[in-house]
């Protein structure tokens, strides 16, 4: 199925352009980022978002998947499915770092 494929190799492009931008910003503004909270931090913040609802998205497609049983073979929907619990994995590490949003605990 196309669109799976196409879902995975999105949810890994936005998830590798988020680190690669990440730690290029972070290199370039460390010496400012205690002091003001600098333009390009801001920006980069997007990435991430865009990351965690293009995981989210692959893990609702994996589910479509496994019902219709829309690639071929058992091999294919699990190396699928690894994908898959990667993009979700990195959903989980945005938000534990608390890089979607600000965390309140209560």
């Amino acid at each position: 199925d196309r669109s799976a494929v196409r879902a995975s190799v999105m949810a890994a492009a936005a998830n590798w352009l988020a680190l690669v931008a990440g730690v290029v910003v972070i290199t370039m503004i460390q010496d400012r980022m205690f002091s003001e909270i600098p333009f390009l931090l801001k920006a980069w913040l997007v990435l991430p978002i865009v990351a965690t609802i293009a995981g989210l998205f692959l893990v609702f497609r994996t589910i479509g998947v496994w019902r219709s049983g829309a690639l071929a073979g058992i091999r294919a929907r699990l190396r699928y499915s690894v994908v898959a619990l990667c993009a979700l994995f990195m959903c989980w590490f945005y938000w534990f770092w608390n890089i979607l949003g600000w965390q309140y605990l209560a």
